[in-house]
């Protein structure tokens, strides 16, 4: 095949005369990130996700080195800077995926080993890329997202605190944009948000009580079962023949006597509770 043309009216450099083939051999050989961003024509001549796959594909350990080697901090760093490629799509991510299993399955063939993964494992130390927590969030991005995180990365606080206060503000307002699926893909341990009171006032009040998502928030905390805003917006809900808000009441009735059940180490039925009451509308003396 012939060399790459050049779009400048400037010589072109004297590698872009080589075949593609040879500068994709580059690229492989290479394990530089940098490689493709020398220059536009490279970067075209690179883009391919043949080439995504096989560069990728070795910095991503077979099951038998994860059992015999200790883990390298370098590789972890070369994990994460991928993963930050904003080439490294969901279908790209799928075919180093497919690539990975065979390669999986061929090492069973030929050595021992002890466990066969079905995907991709990461470096424990591997950081969930910052584009991934921030808007688009996709389809294919949420996907990306739980295949990423299924695979072992994550986001450490200390390590990457920005990455990890985006995570956050991009749970709460996918909370206040009632966005169950966004929401559910970025309130994982491995992406470090920590719901608070906050999340579910916004998940009530602002969001439409989405069920699915109020009652994941529950999950998180016992002090939120007797907030006041959120038994008032209840409270009013039900007084206008709102659902939301008669089934919110007994949800949160139910959740305070099982939280206490678990304290006392026995049923609480017949237990009498002090709840947040109904505030009575003040009325205008005439």
């Amino acid at each position: 095949m012939s060399a790459i043309p050049s779009t400048s009216t400037t010589p072109p450099s004297p590698i872009l005369r080589l075949p593609p083939e040879i500068l994709q051999t580059i690229f492989l050989l290479s394990s530089s990130l940098s490689f493709p961003l020398t220059s536009r024509e490279l970067s075209s001549a690179l883009s391919n996700k043949h080439v995504y796959t096989s560069f990728c594909l070795e910095a991503f350990p077979t099951s038998l080195k994860l059992e015999s080697d200790v883990p390298d901090k370098g590789e972890a760093d070369f994990q994460s800077a991928i993963l930050r490629q904003p080439w490294l799509t969901l279908d790209v991510w799928r075919s180093i995926d497919d690539a990975w299993l065979r390669r999986e399955e061929e090492n069973a063939r030929t050595q021992p080993t002890p466990h066969i993964r079905d995907s991709i494992v990461v470096h424990r130390d591997t950081q969930i890329p910052l584009r991934l927590l921030r808007e688009p969030f996709t389809k294919d991005n949420l996907t990306l997202l739980d295949s990423i995180i299924g695979s072992g990365a994550k986001v450490d606080r200390e390590q990457n605190p920005t990455t990890a206060e985006v995570a956050q503000v991009s749970a709460l307002a996918a909370v206040r944009a009632n966005d169950a699926p966004t929401f559910m893909a970025l309130c994982v341990p491995a992406t470090g948000v920590t719901p608070d009171i906050t999340f579910l006032q916004a998940a009530v009040i602002e969001g439409g009580c989405n069920e699915a998502i109020v009652e994941s928030l529950l999950d998180y905390t016992s002090e939120d079962y007797l907030d006041p805003a959120i038994w008032a917006w209840a409270y009013d809900d039900q007084s206008v023949g709102g659902k939301k808000g008669e089934w919110l009441i007994a949800l949160l009735k139910e959740r305070q006597y099982r939280r206490l059940a678990n304290v006392i180490g026995c049923t609480a039925k017949g237990m009498k509770l002090d709840f947040p009451k109904r505030k009575r509308k003040m009325q205008r003396k005439a």
